[in-house]
């Protein structure tokens, strides 16, 4: 054999032995695992443009400004999260909220039905300590709500002026930071705390395509705030 072939056959051989597996970074023990979480917690919202809509409904009916407007709204979570090599993470669900707070006017009932149903696609990082029994996480990404309503409702029909309203999709950000401890290696708890920049299209009633706009303008739902969960994550792989 001349010298160019042996060079050859030496190559073939060093690329054909298998690579040896590379050593986990400090905090990287968690990578290639896949998790499912479900959580429940709440959502601190301020959406003013709406609240106006609301407190000009009871103005109109000698109400109380301000006992129908949401502040707080339930939030849920389902999310799938893989952790990667090299500290990422990507995560993406669904996560709706939900509002109803109520009054009386008249001896009647008015419940402020509204919420979203946001889907997020986040990317972030991820390190383990203790083990790998604690995973804290850091993430940040675009959501869309795929389905937003809101409005008066009023059970006895005495205000026929109550309406509930909707919303095409629209895009917003979305970003969470977690802790979750993992009592066994496929059942964790966590603890998840985020802020959301979202808002509504412009809110239309039901079967309509242009904007209600009952006092000149259109209203818009405005969702963005902080939430805290509580969650399990079960893991997958």
């Amino acid at each position: 054999m001349t010298r160019a072939p042996l060079f050859v056959f030496a190559l073939l051989v060093a690329f054909a032995r298998p690579a040896a597996a590379r050593a986990d970074l400090p905090g990287e023990g968690y990578k290639n695992h896949l998790v499912i979480g479900i959580g429940v917690g709440v959502d601190a919202i301020h959406p003013s443009d709406y609240d106006a809509y609301t407190n000009a409904f009871n103005e109109t009916h000698l109400g109380p400004a301000g006992r129908a407007n949401p502040s707080v709204a339930l939030h849920a979570s389902l999310a799938v999260t893989y952790y990667g090599p090299y500290y990422i993470l990507v995560r993406t669900g669904i996560e709706p909220d939900y509002f109803f707070p109520s009054e009386q006017l008249g001896g009647t009932s008015v419940t402020n039905y509204g919420g979203t149903l946001e889907v997020p696609l986040l990317i972030g990082g991820h390190y383990a300590l203790l083990d790998n029994r604690l995973v804290v996480e850091l993430a940040i990404g675009p959501c869309v709500s795929a389905f937003t309503s809101a409005g008066l409702n009023d059970a006895n029909g005495s205000f026929p002026d109550a309406n509930q309203l909707f919303a095409d999709p629209s895009f917003g950000f979305d970003s969470e930071i977690k802790a979750q401890y993992f009592l066994t290696p496929g059942f964790s708890l966590g603890i998840e705390l985020g802020y959301r920049i979202l808002s509504s299209s412009a809110l239309h009633q039901s079967g309509a395509t242009s904007p209600y706009e009952p006092y000149g303008k259109p209203i818009y739902l405005d969702l963005s705030g902080f939430r805290a969960l509580f969650e399990l994550g079960f893991a997958a792989m």
